[in-house]
């Protein structure tokens, strides 16, 4: 028997659950959904190679957000204009709309190492900052010189951007995507060329002079691609390091958002609070 369009059943309409989102950097109101089966089995089935599972999970966070109005109305805008720490508080929306505000989590203890669970309303244990300036910290740019190797840094807010390419590069691997935002924060690494004194032609009598170069002629090498910095900054003393992320701090501030879990051991009795990582909760609730 063939069916026509006029017989087949009709359902009725249901509505995904919501939640409602500011991004701390941005400042973007947005309202994302719950993840769909068919998106929880490409999060799971999926070869999580670093590039791969940055690109799910941006296309992923994406998909869950209701109204794509500008500048996110396209998977590229929305990597170009969103940063790691929105991605982070979009992430926090979706789990809420996916799982509940009532979650368990599991906890090994930093004493015994005994492994237990908790279930915590995770809505009362968020704390989130949210940036109250007017200037776009997307658009905004510090130049930092470094106090060992007097190399320049450009430093920036991180987007969604950044860090697909830095995934993409060769070599990156999971452990070192985690460590990314120690090195995509530099836009540019400007590096000091050396240098020779420039030679004075004698006067009768005398002999010849070295004249020092002026630092305002100094020549740099730019560095833009986020793997060459990642090279370069590898090799750089720790104090220089230390200098970056401080003038990193002092530009963007520390806003965000982070998720604490309360726990205690019933073997030795220990409490504390355990940060979570959102981006782990997602993978390991969709599986």
């Amino acid at each position: 028997m063939v069916y026509q369009a006029k017989d087949l059943p009709k359902f009725e309409d249901f509505q995904f659950p919501t939640f409602e989102v500011v991004t701390p950097h941005s400042k973007l109101h947005l309202t994302v959904r719950s993840l769909t089966v068919a998106q929880e089995e490409r999060l799971r089935e999926s070869a999580l190679t670093a590039a791969k599972a940055t690109a799910l999970l941006n296309q992923t966070v994406f998909e869950c957000i209701t109204d794509k109005e500008p500048p996110i109305d396209t998977l590229i805008n929305f990597e170009r204009n969103i940063s790691i720490v929105d991605r982070e508080a979009l992430l926090y929306g979706i789990l809420v709309a996916s799982y509940g505000e009532e979650q368990e989590f599991n906890i090994t203890c930093s004493t015994c190492s005994y492994n237990y669970t908790v279930k915590e309303n995770i809505t009362e244990n968020v704390d989130i900052k949210l940036y109250d300036g007017r200037e776009n910290l997307i658009e905004k740019t510090v130049e930092v010189e470094l106090p060992i190797s007097k190399y320049k840094a450009i430093l920036c807010l991180p987007t969604l951007k950044d860090e697909r390419e830095f995934a993409n590069s060769k070599g990156i691997s999971q452990d070192i995507l985690r460590r990314a935002d120690s090195y995509i924060i530099m836009k540019e690494l400007h590096i000091p060329q050396k240098q020779t004194q420039a030679k004075q032609q004698p006067a009768d009598g005398e002999t010849e002079k070295l004249t020092p170069t002026n630092n305002d002629d100094k020549k740099y090498l730019v560095v833009k691609n986020v793997f060459e910095i990642y090279s370069y900054m590898r090799s750089l003393p720790s104090r220089d390091k230390v200098a970056i992320r401080k003038a990193w701090n002092d530009a963007f501030g520390d806003y965000g958002i982070s998720l604490l879990v309360r726990g205690t051991c019933p073997n030795c009795g220990r409490s504390e609070e355990n940060p979570v990582s959102l981006i782990a909760e997602l993978f390991r609730l969709s599986q």
